[in-house]
């Protein structure tokens, strides 16, 4: 991504921080305590790649790859990307 792809992206994620993460149960979080995690509505998805999942279910690795303009946040399921992967 060129610089200004990634200022496009952080402008429109700004836009839909919140307090509260949009998941149905809390996701542990593996982060040193001077990090803090930024939530954001599930409004747009993204394709990333990574090497694999961790016992938490977090990716190890992750990439950016690009923004999916083809797919709702409706469509995007966890649980049935990790059976896939198995």
């Amino acid at each position: 991504m060129t610089q200004q792809q990634w200022k496009d992206l952080l402008t429109k994620l700004e836009k839909i921080k919140t307090d509260r993460h949009p998941f149905k149960e809390e996701p542990p979080l593996d982060l040193p305590p001077e990090r803090k995690p930024v939530w954001v509505k599930p409004k747009y998805v993204c394709e990333v790649e990574f090497m694999n999942f961790s016992i938490y279910r977090q990716m190890r690795a992750p990439s950016f790859e690009r923004l999916r303009d083809d797919k709702t946040p409706e469509e995007c399921d966890i649980e049935e990307e990790i059976e896939t992967i198995k």
